[in-house]
Parts: C-alpha cells; structure tokens; sequence
C-alpha cells in the first residue's frame, strides 16, 4: 500500500476513535493480518477490500494495482 494511504488509514481509525486492532476485529481477522497488509509484507484481498471501503477509495487507487491484478488468497489471513 502507498504511505500516504497508510497514514490516511490510520488517521481515519484514530479520528474514529478506533485502531488496527479494532477494525481487525471489526472485520474478523487478527491485528497482525491487517498489519501486515498494511506494511505490504502480505497481501489479502479480503482485508485489502476492507481497507478501501474504510478509505471510501477505489482499489487501483489506494493499492496501485488493479483488481484483476490481485491475488486471491480467499479469506485466509
């Protein structure tokens, strides 16, 4: 992911009065699976989708890649 999309991330959750940790668990998935996502160790396209939504961004726009460029890793992380 683009850094200032990780910031704007993280500024979203923390204006929201949230964290990583809470949207994790808002989406089902441990802290460290969004984590890694969001420091681009791991891909996901579940937790990347939730990202966007959260974003209120297009995929290609915030993961500079498009949809069908993706990998589907189904739900796992």
């Amino acid at each position: 992911m683009k850094s200032d999309h990780v910031l704007m991330f993280k500024a979203i959750l923390t204006l929201s009065e949230s964290s990583v940790s809470k949207f994790a668990d808002q989406i089902g998935r441990h802290q460290s699976s969004v984590q890694n996502i969001l420091s681009g160790a791991r891909r996901s396209r579940f937790i990347e989708d939730r990202i966007c939504e959260r974003l209120g961004k297009p995929f290609a726009e915030v993961f500079g890649r498009h949809e069908a460029d993706t990998i589907n890793d189904g739900d796992r992380t």
